[in-house]
């Protein structure tokens, strides 16, 4: 799923990263490959924000952050969905959306600021 070069790329956010890489569990060149960021930028990002020190968001906050997700964005779900699941059919709508001309990043802005990234610091407007 190589990133359209015509596309713009969007703007690197630590909630966009947090939600991509760590709750969605994107690989770094998908991350790449769906926002148009630069791997150095991503790495980077993930040093500044300190979103490399999640091994994974805890399951409570991660299922609760995912289901407002896919509420948000109408993506109907069973409330016994294991999160992997949950994280696969979300994972699969960006996907899709992605190649149907762009991902709705208003879902996840929209989104209150993630547990997981509020124990480490505030919810700022980061850039």
């Amino acid at each position: 799923m190589p990133h359209d070069m015509m596309r713009p790329k969007v703007d690197l956010t630590a909630k966009r990263l947090w939600f991509l890489y760590q709750a969605l569990g994107f690989i770094k060149a998908h991350v790449e490959d769906l926002t148009g960021w630069k791997r150095g930028e991503i790495d980077y990002a993930i040093r500044k924000w300190n979103l490399g020190m999640f091994s994974s968001p805890s399951y409570w906050s991660a299922d609760r952050d995912l289901r407002k997700l896919a509420s948000r964005v109408g993506l109907p779900t069973d409330p016994l969905a294991t999160i992997d699941e949950l994280r696969d059919q979300l994972q699969r709508m960006l996907i899709r959306q992605h190649r149907a001309g762009g991902i709705d990043w208003t879902a996840i802005d929209g989104l209150p600021w993630p547990d997981e990234l509020a124990k480490r610091f505030p919810p700022p407007d980061v850039r």
